[in-house]
């Protein structure tokens, strides 16, 4: 069964118990570099301003209990884990939780940027266990963060996403923000343990923090720490070779979009009837899948449903999707390149990294929950591996 079938009868199937989620959104993309600040310290206090309460019929076995580390001017932050897909996907947030997650995605929540906030309480308050409320409030906060970025307040944007991370401890891209608004704020020890934690992370198969970990390498953001013997330690762990990038190319973009099948053109309504989409390319690397002399160089891009809904919050129940695409270059410059692989990646596009074998591992968003894939290069040809909702919850 298409994948966008399988979409529309879980929206049929799932519409009475849904009706409460109304539209939580997530973003998708990447923030601007955080302007220069200073660090001063931030006290946690209980507030009592939280009155949300998150639905969980379902709620499924109880998170385990985390490994905190004490940043200093921010608080306790939990050590990434791995995140446990649970069976709990027809719960979701009350209206008084989405009227909640609204002010804190636009950075709105003066406990918390004051550093008053009892995150806890906020968490039992608004996720309960809950995987999609989970998920949409970490979102929420890293999009908070974002907004109080955009207006060069800092040290506010670092105590949202202290509490996304807190939502939703396997969060990558909170982290990852965490980093560069810590070390913008000179805060270098604390960005320097966050970012251990990534590579730790990545080295236990998380292709978001392998991806993350390899931007580092060359994010400007960063740069007042590229010099440190610690930093240059961390990375050195992790490699992403054979995969050069990301980067913007807008001339390919033009070139690859009339080459996508009709399926990333063509789709269904939630409510019915069919969608127009108007795909556009996201990032493009340069793949290099094995160390032999003479072997290929591919081009590899991510694909998003709508070139309009970079960096726009999405409603959790749509029928968006995210896609890879990898093409042959042609064997001259004027020569344009071959599609040789596209499939669809969820709901989003995914995020990338290369093994050090050369192979690419990537994660992405279904319905269920985040699941993970691999693309090699095999007797000249790209074989993909990728989980699928109906595998057993780990």
């Amino acid at each position: 069964m298409p994948r966008w079938l399988r979409l529309s009868v879980f929206a049929v199937a799932a519409f009475p118990a849904l009706c409460a989620l109304s539209a939580v959104a997530c973003s998708k993309g990447s923030s601007g570099s955080p302007g220069p600040d200073a660090v001063s310290s931030a006290s946690a206090s209980v507030s009592s301003s939280v009155s949300a309460v998150a639905s969980a019929p379902d709620a499924g076995p109880p998170a385990p209990k985390l490994e905190m580390h004490a940043i200093a001017g921010l608080g306790d932050v939990p050590a990434w884990v791995v995140e446990k897909r649970r069976s709990n996907s027809f719960c979701g947030i009350t209206v008084e939780g989405k009227t909640k997650l609204d002010l804190l995605a636009k950075g709105d929540d003066a406990a918390l940027s004051a550093g008053t906030a009892d995150v806890e309480a906020l968490r039992t308050a608004l996720v309960a266990d809950c995987l999609v409320s989970e998920r949409a409030v970490a979102q929420g906060l890293l999009d908070g963060a974002r907004a109080q970025i955009a207006h060069k307040k800092l040290l506010e944007a670092s105590r949202f996403l202290r509490a996304s991370i807190v939502m939703r401890a396997s969060f990558v891209p909170a982290r990852y923000e965490l980093v560069r608004t810590l070390v913008a704020l000179k805060n270098f020890e604390g960005a320097a343990w966050l970012l251990a934690d990534l590579v730790r992370a990545a080295k236990e198969g998380d292709s978001t923090a392998l991806s993350a970990v390899e931007r580092a390498k060359t994010d400007k953001a960063l740069e007042p720490i590229h010099e440190d013997d610690a930093f240059k330690a961390a990375l050195a762990v992790v490699g992403a070779v054979g995969l050069v990038g990301p980067r913007k190319d807008d001339a390919l973009d033009k070139v690859v979009v009339p080459m996508l099948p009709n399926e990333y053109v063509w789709g269904p309504k939630i409510s019915g009837g069919l969608r127009i989409y108007h795909p556009g390319l996201v990032d493009v690397w340069t793949w290099r899948p094995t160390a032999a002399p003479d072997g290929p160089e591919l081009i590899v891009a991510t694909i998003i449903h709508e070139r309009a809904a970079v960096d726009v919050p999405q409603p959790v129940l749509n029928t968006d999707y995210g896609a890879i695409a990898i093409l042959r270059p042609g064997k001259t410059k004027t020569d344009p390149p071959t599609l040789i692989y596209v499939g669809k990646t969820g709901i989003a596009p995914p995020q990338l990294a290369a093994t050090k074998t050369g192979a690419i591992t990537f994660g992405f968003t279904e319905t269920c929950g985040d699941l993970k894939g691999m693309i090699l290069w095999k007797n000249e040809a790209v074989v993909a591996k990728m989980m699928t909702c109906s595998d057993p919850i780990q």
